[in-house]
């Protein structure tokens, strides 16, 4: 998926399922996140609808926030941070 193609979701404030952040850029990252969140999650229920894991964190544990019915909106957002799920082995790894 293409910069130009999120920036076309968060305008027209139609979402998919999921959408992996990667890279250097860290501002870009916590920028197109904010964007999402603000369409996504109303203010005063962001404590019921939201939910951040960071690090290292189950597979099991995102499933389980990610099936949990959001309250009083037609969304929930589940954010995982650094969990090393998508982080690529370095050969020196496989080799030991």
């Amino acid at each position: 998926m293409s910069i130009s193609a999120l920036k076309q979701d968060i305008k027209s404030k139609k979402f998919r399922r999921l959408y992996l952040f990667y890279g250097p850029e860290e501002y870009l990252k916590k920028h197109y996140l904010q964007c999402i969140e603000d369409c996504l999650v109303d203010d005063s229920l962001k404590m019921l609808n939201r939910a951040v894991l960071e690090g290292k964190v189950d597979v099991t544990e995102i499933s389980d926030n990610c099936e949990t019915m959001p309250v009083f909106s037609d969304r929930r957002l589940v954010i995982v941070k650094n969990s090393g799920l998508f982080k690529r082995k370095d050969k020196q790894e496989d080799e030991t």
